[in-house]
């Protein structure tokens, strides 16, 4: 997370004059937690994109919200034929 924020600083911090704002999950490679949390970040918090979906269980149930909210799913490891 360090490391993100210290890109997001170098950056400028803003992407077409919004703010980027690095927020963190631990959804312990469960699927139900992934998806609560996809979900309250993208109806509560107005999240744009998510990052970082290395588990597959975690990467499928967030792709049905991407797919049904709208936004920006980055995956960086899943690996299934779904």
């Amino acid at each position: 997370a360090l490391a993100i924020q210290m890109a997001i600083d170098d950056f400028g911090g803003k992407v077409l004059g919004k703010p980027i704002e690095l927020m963190s999950a631990d959804h312990q490679n469960k699927a139900d937690i992934a998806a609560t949390k996809a979900r309250e970040w993208l109806e509560r918090d107005k999240v744009d994109a998510l990052a970082d979906l290395t588990n597959s269980a975690g990467a499928l149930a967030v792709q049905k919200l991407i797919k049904d909210k709208g936004g920006i799913a980055l995956y960086s490891g899943p690996a299934t034929s779904a």
